[in-house]
């Protein structure tokens, strides 16, 4: 008994050191970046994730920020939606049922944001996205997506397909895009359909080694809903809440204090116990592959979803940087903690802008959203600076 009180007591010392606001590390933080006037970027990139919570009934002021960055420069401007785009169990099968009503509708307000800021949008699908039927539910998904005809937003991979989905956009950006619930879902690979162009884990490593050796002088990026690196709840950070009241993360008024089962609880996820975190069988296997994928050709970044908290690390996994924007709605933020290669984290609802210049420099900013629609910007960084020091790496 002392023993397990010792353990369940270590893993609140651990695992309980919360973000409560806004971070950045002061000791590998560049200057701050200025903004790039809009005729020398090439290419803008919002990268926006877990948005299956958006506001239906009201405006949602994280969507309206991002159309509002980008509808001012809607032709050279791309939206990636990192999954988790209907919560909590995709687009149910019976068309009439309730659940069904309420999927369509949050994954409507996507689509309608992405059609207000005319800019260029694909949607990936996410581990939510998968309930409801595995890939049958991602097609379902895809099919609401692509009945509106308006041929400037896509849902990619093609549903049940792994990837990689290749895009060169501009002159300097090479998208390359996954659907990472595939690796975790091993049960269901068996049902990929043959039209897809990989099948297997080895074809998908051979297929995004390939894609990043032939990049050229653009810059390759990798997105995913799942991310390679995370200190939010999905790579083992509990705050102290998750051990005295783990309801409140699913509801936020059920303060029910359940002190020993939720450190059972937290013990199991932060000892691998679950699929969907960076300790799960499949979640390492799909890491791992990826690593080997990215070794000879490292790919600007990874960036994914999954976890509600912004978050830009420094590169692992074979990857210059990793960044996690999960924070799609006011109502999903998560507290989230920090580690050794932490740059910027917030728990604050948002979303990440990459730009692209002409001259090869890349910019990333964060943008942070309230409830209020109160809107700003508290980091950016210069994740190449010029473009010899893009060809050096």
């Amino acid at each position: 008994m002392k023993l397990r009180c010792a353990s369940i007591a270590a893993l609140v010392l651990l695992s309980g050191c919360a973000v409560s606001s806004t971070w950045i590390n002061p000791q590998t933080t560049p200057p701050v970046a200025p903004a790039a006037l809009s005729d020398s970027i090439d290419v803008s990139l919002f990268l926006i994730g877990d948005t299956g919570k958006a506001l239906v009934d009201e405006p949602e002021p994280v969507l309206e920020a991002l159309v509002a960055q980008a509808s001012v420069s809607p032709d050279n401007s791309w939206i990636v939606l990192l999954g988790d785009n209907i919560y909590p169990g995709g687009v149910p099968e019976d068309p009439e049922s309730k659940k069904r009503r309420k999927a369509e509708a949050e994954l409507r307000v996507q689509v309608e944001a992405a059609i207000r800021s005319g800019a260029e949008t694909i949607f990936l699908p996410g581990n939510h996205d998968h309930h409801s039927g595995g890939f049958e539910a991602v097609a379902r998904q895809a099919a609401f997506i692509h009945d509106y005809g308006n041929p400037r937003i896509r849902f990619l991979p093609e549903p049940g397909c792994p990837g990689p989905e290749v895009i060169d956009v501009g002159e300097t950006l090479r998208l390359i895009l996954l659907d990472s619930e595939w690796w975790i879902a091993e049960k269901r690979r068996g049902d990929t359909p043959e039209a897809c162009a990989n099948r297997t884990p080895a074809q998908i490593s051979a297929a995004v080694q390939e894609a990043l050796a032939t990049a050229g002088s653009r810059h390759a990026v990798v997105l995913a809903h799942h991310p390679l690196a995370t200190h939010g709840a999905h790579g083992g950070f509990f705050s102290w809440r998750e051990h005295l009241f783990p309801l409140v993360r699913w509801k936020s008024w059920l303060w029910v204090p359940i002190p020993v089962l939720s450190s059972i609880y937290v013990g199991v996820r932060v000892w691998g116990g679950y699929a969907q975190d960076l300790g799960g069988s499949q979640y390492q296997e799909m890491t791992a592959r990826l690593s080997e994928a990215y070794a000879g050709h490292q790919p600007l970044f990874h960036a994914a979803g999954h976890e509600h908290s912004l978050q830009v690390l420094e590169g692992s996994f074979n990857t210059r940087w990793n960044l996690v924007s999960g924070a799609g709605s006011v109502k999903r933020p998560d507290e989230v903690g920090k580690g050794d290669d932490t740059v910027f984290v917030s728990p604050k609802a948002g979303f990440m802008r990459v730009d692209l210049l002409q001259d090869g420099r890349v910019r990333l900013s964060v943008t942070e959203v309230t409830k209020k629609n109160e809107v700003t910007h508290p980091y950016s960084v210069w994740l190449v600076e010029d473009q010899a020091h893009a060809m050096a790496q």
